[in-house]
């Protein structure tokens, strides 16, 4: 059954599309615009923007899984946080219900909370919260990531925020390794797991 990627024409993104197709997957990579080379790559393209369900819905017909790679730090002009990580997040989950899909894997970051003071982690722990108290099955795997200045925080604010949660081991930098092995279904049915993204953590595997 497909497998339908969000935000695919990012880093990470574009290296999951073409993991997943090497190991012969049925991949849909969803997009804002048509992209060339996802298409000659041998993927679907279905198009449309972060927050809209009933694309999204459509996009999801007969997917087993999405794995959803949309938000991140650095927001277009006139784009909030919580538009681009949260709410496209809430239009994930509320879409994958109506289609019937099996498992939602996300990419988080390390220290994602919502009650965080800084704006891009607190919108990814409430991303995350749409997540968990979902009844789909779901795997959250987290990047970490360096001290990079976050809009509207200054860099030591930022530094403390980017760096919250334990994290140890070899990096990654673009970590798909571990996202195909969540949608191979690798984690107990029903339970969620956290794993981080590019960071070993053999205490959570």
């Amino acid at each position: 059954m497909p497998v339908l990627v969000t935000g695919a024409t990012g880093l990470v993104g574009r290296a999951l599309v073409a993991q997943l197709l090497a190991e012969g997957a049925q991949v849909r990579a969803y997009v804002r615009r048509d992209d060339a080379a996802l298409r000659a790559a041998g993927a679907h393209i279905a198009i449309g923007a972060a927050d809209d369900v009933p694309r999204l819905e459509s996009a999801l017909t007969r997917a087993h899984t999405i794995v959803h790679l949309i938000g991140g730090v650095w927001p277009e002009e006139g784009t909030s946080y919580d538009l681009l990580n949260r709410d496209s997040t809430e239009a994930a989950v509320i879409a994958a219900h109506a289609a019937d899909v099996k498992r939602f894997i996300f990419l988080s970051f390390v220290g994602a909370d919502a009650g965080s003071p800084n704006e891009f982690l607190a919108a990814k722990g409430r991303a995350e919260a749409h997540i968990t108290t979902s009844s789909l099955e779901h795997a959250i795997r987290e990047r970490h990531v360096g001290a990079r200045r976050a809009r509207g925080h200054d860099d030591e604010r930022c530094r403390c925020a980017l760096h919250a949660g334990r994290a140890s081991g070899a990096r990654d930098e673009v970590g798909t390794g571990g996202v195909v092995e969540a949608v191979r279904g690798r984690h107990d049915r029903g339970e969620e797991r956290r794993y981080g993204v590019g960071v070993a953590r053999a205490d959570r595997d």
